[in-house]
């Protein structure tokens, strides 16, 4: 009984040593730093994520090589087939991912490329609201300038839909 409840105590203190970080000025701003940098990491993270899976999704899905290769969107120059060892049958969807410039830490980009390049529609749904608001306060944490932040505080208010 003793050990327990010294342990019991001791998580009650650090339960509100935590709580009082709320309320503790001095503390806000590193805190808020550790958030902020968290947050950037978590974005990138998840852009990375989403560029992997399309990549991987896209390599499997191309069935019309022609069409690809028709396309105005599509430029490679001998540098960037130099890049893929000159493969474009194994690295077709990293090329296309590259050239394009889709940027994936981007919601209306991100839903845009799945539909056009791998017929997947993302379906609207609160989990995007919050990616949508995650990834604007990157930006605004990223650049912190007024632009990004009215662009950020106007995605925000009005629960763009990116559809």
């Amino acid at each position: 009984k003793g050990k327990s409840e010294f342990a019991h105590k001791e998580v009650l203190k650090s339960i509100a040593w935590v709580k009082n970080i709320r309320n503790n000025n001095s503390l806000k701003n590193k805190y808020a730093q550790i958030y902020n940098s968290c947050l950037v990491l978590l974005v990138a993270y998840f852009s990375d994520v989403l560029k992997l899976l399309f990549i991987f999704r896209l390599q499997q899905k191309i069935d019309n090589w022609d069409k690809i290769f028709e396309s105005d969107k599509l430029k490679l120059n001998f540098e960037e087939l130099k890049k893929y060892d000159f493969n474009l049958k194994k690295n077709i969807s990293q090329a296309i991912t590259d050239s394009l410039k889709i940027s994936f830490q981007d919601m209306q980009s991100t839903c845009r490329c799945f539909k056009e390049y791998i017929g997947y529609e993302i379906k609207w749904s609160r989990k995007q609201s919050n990616i949508i608001v995650a990834q604007a306060a990157r930006h605004v944490i990223v650049h912190a300038d007024w632009k990004q932040k009215e662009i950020y505080y106007q995605k925000y208010q009005t629960g763009t839909k990116y559809h």
